[in-house]
Order: C-alpha cells, then structure tokens, then sequence
C-alpha cells in the first residue's frame, strides 16, 4: 500500500486530486478532522438573560460572583479594585458580603482568576496583559473577556447572557464590546452572539442599511424584545 502523505486540506489545491490513492485522501481528511478537534473553542457568559443556555461542558470564562451560582466556571475575571469593593465607606454591606463569598468561593474551587493587579486575596490570580493590548479601550469586564480571548489566541468565542437591554450597556458598553468583536474576527476568530442580544443588531437603523428599509426602527425593537420576555 502506498504511504500515507501528511498533508493538510490546503495541499489539496496544489495537487491533483486524480493523482492521489484512496488511502492518501483518506489520511488526509482524517487529519483534517483531528485538527478541527484540537481548536480551541471558549464561551464567554455574562449574568443577563440567557447565560443559563451556555452548554455545560468546555471552556467557560464568567465574572466576578458568578461563582457562587455556576460552579463549572474554568476562569473568572474579577477586574475591580479589591480593596475598593472592601471598603466600608463605598459599599453597602451586603455588597462587601457577596465579594467575601466571591474571594472565598474562587479559592474553594481553585479556579484560575484575571485581575487587575497581584493581590493576596486572590493566589490564584493572573494579572490581565494591559500592556500587550493593541489599544487601552475597555468600558466593561465582557471587552475584557473577549479582548485576553484574542491574547490567547483561541479559535472560536461564544458569547451568552450578554442582552445590553438598558441605557448604560447599550450607549457605553455596547459600541467597546462590538470593537473587540470586530478585532476579534479580523484575527481569524469565530465569533457567535448567542440571543437574546442586542449585540451586531441594527437598532435603530432599519435592518441592514440600505437593504431593509422597510425595516423601521419600531418593528426591529419589537422584535427584538420578544427576545426578552
């Protein structure tokens, strides 16, 4: 039997496929198919609406106490000033309490943290790269989440819990998130924004501009809050 070449799919086009045995297009394809398995795929979940359909199993990346109610969490980004949110003088008690339990959980399940800076607090904790990103252009932990997800150079992300439904995410945190995005799949990375979402949304324009301009802007938001309910 003729050895089996180790080429990838893209040699393909290099050669002629008639020229090829049976066994060395199927040793190719079988390559192909355990390179697709080694790609690295992450979700990204947020606390609104939907985070709850992220799958179970793989890599999931949550925030701050989200710990102490999704315990398959594989790394948490906690990116507040610790001893700010310890502060008496800036929080409610109740607030102060749930970070305690945050700390104290992330230690109990050993879970790997992104912080600001070094703090005993957390061990575990890894300092996010600041100086290794492209531009400093951060309005919310989620830019965070999605901007060391293309440091590490991941090929995919999924995004859920990520709705944006109220005035503040959607005027402030919106447009830097959907910069990262953007980033994100000009390096090459699968992005997908699971719904309920007004992420990559044409609201308020009409749909697609230009396209859809039957699309008013009263149907789109109808639409979408349907999502919401």
């Amino acid at each position: 039997m003729p050895p089996i070449l180790l080429l990838e799919m893209d040699d393909i086009k290099r050669i002629e496929r008639d020229a090829l045995t049976p066994e060395q297009v199927k040793g190719i394809e079988m390559l192909d198919r355990k390179k697709k398995d080694t790609k690295r795929r992450i979700h990204i979940v947020g606390k609104g609406t939907g985070q709850w359909n992220v799958p179970k199993e793989g890599e999931l990346w949550g925030l701050n106490d989200m710990c102490l109610r999704m315990k398959n969490l594989t790394l948490i980004f906690e990116l507040h000033d610790v001893d700010k949110l310890r502060d008496p003088a800036g929080r409610a008690k109740r607030f102060i309490r749930s970070f305690e339990e945050e700390i104290k959980e992330v230690n109990r399940l050993n879970i790997p943290v992104i912080i600001k800076e070094k703090h005993k607090a957390f061990p575990n904790g890894i300092v996010f790269p600041i100086d290794k990103m492209p531009i400093r252009y951060f309005t919310s932990s989620i830019a965070f989440m999605i901007a060391y997800a293309i440091y590490e150079k991941v090929d995919s992300i999924d995004i859920y819990g990520i709705p944006l439904f109220y005035e503040e995410e959607y005027t402030e945190q919106r447009p830097c998130m959907e910069f990262w995005i953007g980033y994100a799949m000009g390096q090459g990375i699968e992005v997908k924004v699971h719904k309920p979402s007004y992420l990559l949304t044409a609201v308020p324009n009409y749909g697609v501009y230009a396209y859809d301009w039957g699309y008013i802007y009263s149907e789109k938001q109808n639409e979408l809050k349907k999502d919401f309910k």
